[in-house]
């Protein structure tokens, strides 16, 4: 289905916005992935609200991409959040993330373990 709006009315493909509230717990992680910052906080937020007796699963997945060098800094540190919103703490992982190249990962790990303390 085409639509036409935006700038000079150009055609654009009609996109279904995923309802992240309705969404299964076990699906979320890989919205993480999304090249959307808008799906990636959704994600994240709905990871952190949902109970810990659905998301306790997601840990190892969510460490799985926040320990990934080849994933973008932002989708890392969205794990990371998302980890700290399920409260799963890995000594392993804080300690790769504290020495971390990317800077705005490697802070966001300092963040969270000066919350931990």
């Amino acid at each position: 289905m085409v639509e036409y709006g935006g700038f000079g009315m150009l055609p654009r493909k009609k996109r279904e916005i995923p309802d992240f509230r309705m969404m299964k717990t076990e699906d979320l992680v890989e919205h993480l992935k999304s090249p959307s910052l808008w799906a990636k906080r959704s994600a994240w937020q709905q990871i952190s609200d949902r109970p810990i007796s659905e998301t306790t699963k997601l840990s190892s997945s969510l460490i799985h991409i926040a320990s990934d060098s080849s994933m973008d800094e932002i989708t890392r540190i969205h794990a990371l959040w998302s980890l700290e919103g399920i409260n799963h703490y890995d000594e392993k992982l804080m300690d790769a993330l504290i020495q971390d190249s990317m800077d705005n990962l490697r802070r966001e790990a300092y963040d969270l373990l000066l919350l931990l303390i």
